[in-house]
């Protein structure tokens, strides 16, 4: 489809902050749809992979990944990074602390807090995860039919929407799905 900022020589880019004008309300209304679907749909379809896989949860192993990558910090790093609450996040750790998946360290620098670090239990329940969900993606994908440039501008697109949300507030409790994975964390 052809764009406001298109000319003969082709398609220009657009002023930053500026709205492309071809994009109707309609169009924004799908978008918002199709993401909070797919969004839902994936989520479910992880978790039950994970389940079938005998592994952890979608939200441990979101947990890990983010300590993994992150490395060792506090609870409320953990909860910022994957926009959820702070009392939501204290039932995920201490959940994942009884199964042996996590452990809370003295925090130096702040007594008030604690600071949260895989165990070696929590790495290996990653890393028997980490494959299913890779599969899962890789299955969704190639049903989509779309190519691998394709796949790479959709992740960048949803990077800078994350990106462009910034403190936008979050709720986890709007999605059915994810209360019930936090249970089974």
């Amino acid at each position: 489809m052809a764009s406001a900022n298109d000319d003969a020589a082709g398609p220009t880019a657009r002023e930053p902050g500026k709205p492309d004008t071809a994009i109707t309300d309609t169009d924004l209304t799908d978008i918002f749809d199709v993401t909070v679907r797919v969004e839902t749909r994936l989520w479910a379809l992880v978790e039950q992979r994970l389940e079938e896989g005998d592994a952890i949860s979608v939200t441990s192993y979101d947990v890990l990944r983010t300590l993994l990558s992150l490395g060792t910090c506090r609870p409320g790093d953990i909860a910022a990074h994957l926009g959820i609450t702070s009392g939501g996040m204290t039932k995920v750790l201490d959940r994942m602390e009884r199964d042996g998946l996590l452990e809370r360290q003295p925090n130096e620098q702040d007594r008030r807090s604690s600071l949260i670090a895989v165990t070696p239990a929590g790495r290996r329940a990653f890393d028997k995860a980490q494959p299913l969900v890779e599969a899962t993606m890789r299955e969704v994908i190639a049903k989509s039919g779309r190519s691998p440039i394709e796949i790479a501008s959709l992740r960048e697109v949803l990077v800078a929407l994350n990106e462009a949300l910034g403190d936008a507030p979050t709720n986890t409790r709007a999605c059915p799905t994810r209360r019930g994975s936090a249970r089974r964390a």
